[in-house]
């Protein structure tokens, strides 16, 4: 982590992945005091979406992490071999 608060390292990081091309962040906000959502996909995701979004899946998971507050959010397609593909991210 290149910072002690959460909200700085993040926005740090968000700044380091655009810059480099390889991660596309569409979403990154400050919700309140030390909250924050972070949504991201990168190329082959974007690509696989727009090619396959006729079957959109989106899910949910919380608690698997010392953050038990954050929650997981994944929107899958169904690809060519018909089998969910992970397209986006959101923390």
């Amino acid at each position: 982590m290149k910072h002690s608060n959460d909200m700085i390292a993040t926005a740090m990081m968000v700044n380091e992945w655009n810059s480099h091309g390889k991660t596309i962040v569409f979403l990154f906000k400050q919700l309140d005091v030390g909250d924050f959502a972070l949504a991201f996909m990168n190329n082959t995701m974007e690509r696989k979406f727009r090619e396959f979004s006729r079957v959109v899946c989106i899910d949910g998971t919380h608690g698997l992490t010392k953050y038990k507050e954050r929650e997981l959010t994944t929107v899958l397609v169904k690809d060519e071999t018909k089998t969910g593909f992970p397209v986006a991210f959101m923390i």
